[in-house]
């Protein structure tokens, strides 16, 4: 199976962070106040309680390599040309790692 990686835009980072989440979430008025206020330590998923019964994730959050920056993000795209496989954001090239 051939795929392809594409780069679809850039996301700007002003806190040296960056969050995965559904939109639907934020569209229900959780705020990333909240998100970050549970954050212990890179990839660690924060929750959400749903009508005070279950806990479900809500997002990751991680550290951005180095820091602030504008950061490409690229995904990967099946042979049909339209189902997305992954997506990557970059933070540090491994040359720049130390």
């Amino acid at each position: 199976m051939a795929t392809k990686w594409i780069e679809i835009g850039t996301i700007p980072v002003a806190s040296g962070q960056m969050m995965l989440v559904d939109p639907c979430y934020l569209l229900r008025g959780v705020d990333y106040k909240h998100v970050l206020s549970e954050r212990q330590g890179n990839g660690n998923l924060t929750s959400l309680r749903e009508n005070d019964e279950a806990v479900i994730p809500l997002a990751a959050v991680f550290d951005t390599g180095i820091g602030d920056g504008l950061y490409p993000v690229e995904i990967e795209l099946d042979d049909d040309g339209y189902t997305v496989c992954a997506a990557r954001i970059i933070f540090l090239e491994e040359s720049e790692a130390a």
